[in-house]
Formats: C-alpha cells, sequence, structure tokens
C-alpha cells in the first residue's frame, strides 16, 4: 500500500514506497555516551563547526566539459510531485535542462508503484537518452525496470535512494549513479549543534523513520559525532514506520517518550517535516513539553516560517539548496551523454537556518538565490562551457 503525504511535508515525499500498512513507534535504545577528556574543548569545536554553517555552502564546481554532443537529447523525469522538495528538484532540472539545450519530459506518478513503472516502460518506448528516477524511490524497487533500460541503452538515474559512491550496495543493474545530499554530514551538523547548545549535557530523543534509508544514514552521522566529540550528552532513539497515522504517530510516540523520560530536552528527528509532527506531541504535553527544543534537515517553508517568527520548539532547519540539487542531476546526465565518467558525489553543502539569519529572507516560497545567494543557473554555465 502506498501512502500519500500532505505537500508541506516536503523531504518525507521521497520514501512512499519503501514501508506500507500503518505507522508504529517503539524504543529503540538510550545511549549514553562516554565523556570526552576535555567535554570544554569538544563543545567549543562543536560551536565552530555550527559557526561555520550559519552562511551558504561554498559551490563545488564539477571538472568543466563540452556538452554540444547532448544537444536535442530527451531526459525522462519521474517523480512524484505532490511535495514541494520534489517539485524544487524537477524545476530545478527543467531549468538546466533549458539551458542545455536539452528536453526533459516530466513524468508524475504520483504514489502509485505501477504507475512508476509505467513511466519507466513508457520512457523506453519513447526511445528516451536517459532517465531519471527523481522522487527518491529506491532504484532497488524497479530493478526489472532499470536493467530492461539498460538492455534498450538507456542509462538510468536515481535521486537521494543510495549512498554515495560508485562501488556501494545495493547495486542495480543499469543504474549510473544516485545524486544526493550527504545524510551522514547532515546528521553529523546536527549533533554538533545539538553539543553547542546543550554545553555537552542535552538528552536527545532521535526519531527515526525506519525504512527510509536516508534516515538511517543522516541519524548514524548524529550517533558518530556525538560519540566523536564524546562530552556527557546522551541520546534515547525511538523509531516510527512510514503509514497513514504517521503524524498522529511521531506526536503520539514523542509526548509518550518525554513522560517515560523527563529528562529529554530535545528532539531531533532526521527530517524537520518529522520535527513539525513532534512538535504537536511538545503541545500535548503543556509545560513539560514547552522546554524542549527541535531541529532538522530540509528547509520546507512551514519550519522557515516558524523559525523566522520565533516562539516555537523549532531552533534550527538545516537547509540543502534543491537547485543544486536538480542542475547536478542534469549535470550527471549531460556527463553521461557526451562520454565523461559520472560523479559520485557533488559535495551539496548545507546552511544551519536560525531565527536569526532567516530575517528579512522570503520564505513565502523556496528560493535558493534568496535563502542562500547563490545563482546555481550561473555557476554551472562555466562548468558547461557555455561562457
Amino acid at each position: 500500500m502506498s501512502i500519500h503525504l500532505p505537500r508541506f511535508t516536503g523531504g518525507l515525499g521521497h520514501a512512499r514506497h519503501w514501508l506500507a500498512g500503518l505507522s508504529t513507534a517503539v524504543l529503540i535504545a538510550a545511549a549514553p555516551l562516554a565523556a570526552h577528556a576535555d567535554p570544554a574543548a569538544a563543545v567549543k569545536e562543536a560551536a565552530g563547526i555550527v559557526e561555520a554553517h550559519l552562511k551558504s555552502p561554498e559551490f563545488w564546481a564539477p571538472p568543466a566539459f563540452d556538452i554540444s554532443k547532448a544537444k536535442g537529447k530527451t531526459i525522462w523525469w519521474i517523480a512524484d510531485q505532490s511535495s514541494n522538495i520534489t517539485e524544487q528538484w524537477a524545476d530545478a532540472a527543467k531549468e538546466a535542462a533549458a539551458l542545455a539545450g536539452i528536453k526533459l519530459n516530466l513524468f508524475d506518478p504520483g504514489a502509485s508503484a505501477p504507475e512508476h513503472v509505467r513511466g519507466f516502460n513508457l520512457a523506453i518506448t519513447a526511445g528516451a537518452d536517459a532517465i531519471v528516477l527523481a522522487d527518491g524511490h529506491a532504484a532497488l524497487a524497479y530493478a526489472a525496470q532499470v536493467k530492461a533500460a539498460k538492455d534498450a541503452g538507456i542509462p538510468v538515474f536515481s535521486v537521494v535512494s543510495h549512498p554515495l559512491g560508485a562501488d556501494t550496495e545495493p547495486r542495480v543493474e543499469g543504474l549510473v549513479a544516485d545524486i544526493s545530499y550527504n545524510y551522514p554530514e547532515a546528521g553529523k551538523l546536527l549533533a554538533d549543534w545539538f553539543v553547542a547548545d546543550s554545553n555537552g549535557e542535552g538528552h536527545a530523543l532521535l526519531v527515526d523513520l525506519q525504512g527510509i534509508p536516508s534516515s538511517q544514514w543522516e541519524l548514524q552521522g548524529f550517533k558518530d559525532e556525538l560519540a566523536r566529540l564524546g562530552t556527557s550528552a546522551k541520546f534515547t532513539e525511538i523509531a516510527t514506520s512510514y503509514g497513514q497515522n504517521l503524524q498522529a504517530d511521531v506526536a503520539n510516540a514523542v509526548s509518550t517518550a518525554i513522560l517515560r523520560d523527563p529528562s529529554i530536552n530535545y528532539v531531533i528527528p532526521p527530517f524537520d517535516s518529522l520535527a513539525l509532527f513532534a512538535q504537536t506531541g511538545l503541545a500535548q504535553l503543556g509545560p513539560a513539553g514547552a522546554k524542549v527544543k527541535t531541529a532538522g534537515f530540509n528547509a520546507i517553508i512551514p519550519q522557515m516560517q516558524n523559525l523566522q517568527k520565533g516562539g516555537t520548539p523549532l531552533q534550527i532547519d538545516l537547509g540543502g539548496p534543491n537547485v543544486w540539487l536538480g542542475y547536478a542531476v542534469v549535470d550527471n546526465v549531460l556527463r553521461v551523454l557526451t562520454g565523461e565518467e559520472p560523479i559520485h558525489d557533488y559535495k551539496i553543502g548545507y546552511k544551519i537556518f536560525t531565527h536569526d539569519n532567516v530575517q528579512g529572507l522570503d520564505v513565502s516560497k523556496e528560493n535558493d538565490l534568496n535563502w542562500y545567494g547563490i545563482d546555481y543557473g550561473a555557476l554551472f554555465k562555466p562548468v558547461w562551457k557555455l561562457q
């Protein structure tokens, strides 16, 4: 069964086919960490990392190449467009394709697995030059279609569904590359903020979305960084599964965990949309929930608005430029279509948004030029030798 989340959930839009059924929440573990030999130094280091990420990430320019051989080619972009995040990736890819002189055919399968299959079949029949599975659905779930595309001479790419690297599992025959954010790095930055903000003494409730690879990667990055810093900060972990009742289940799981252990003073799920659900659970607790802070990754519009107005549990939102990702996907397709080697890590950076640094931004819509101050189209022009 496929579940359809409301539009504002953003970063969860890429999760629809990995778990089915009703969502549940279970306690996984409580994990104190060994004290660092110099906790004050660890807190200072974490604070420095946070400070460095309050500004926009530096653009990593991939090697320049001649894209002229790809002119007139057609990409089939298969992606559920019900979330604002996947919409933004598609819009950026359309803009990038137009700049590069290629065609992008958007096929929206919704949350339906059979429609995803139909999208692959239509693309193959139409003689697509490349196919991009661009909503985070695991290419492994469509291994037969990916192989069929390969057999037809069509390279397939995916977005945010596989680990970075050419040789990482799971391997899917015909999948050329997955273009993604570095989710472990996102988790690391959330841990740095948690340690710095709590002076190395906080107790975080981690909320895992089981079955969603990026959730596990991100939370593992958080735990690894906590272990590396080695302060007395600790975490408790609960797990919830993707389903129709996700919003209520997250809220109830968070409130239950805090009632069980009132020392919890931070709630940190992988995505800021889950943090939004957690905030409902905190409100249910009254004064006990008022002391708890939240954070997450994706910088969706409702949470950016919460940051700007202040007075909510959300303290930071970690943003990765969606336009950068959309352009990176098209860049990788162009490389393969012109005989260049694909890139497996575009080193897409992050910016930590706070109440202070979102003042003056237009948070009614995502605009990477406004939010990050960077024109990614202009930056890719020299990469593609267009200027």
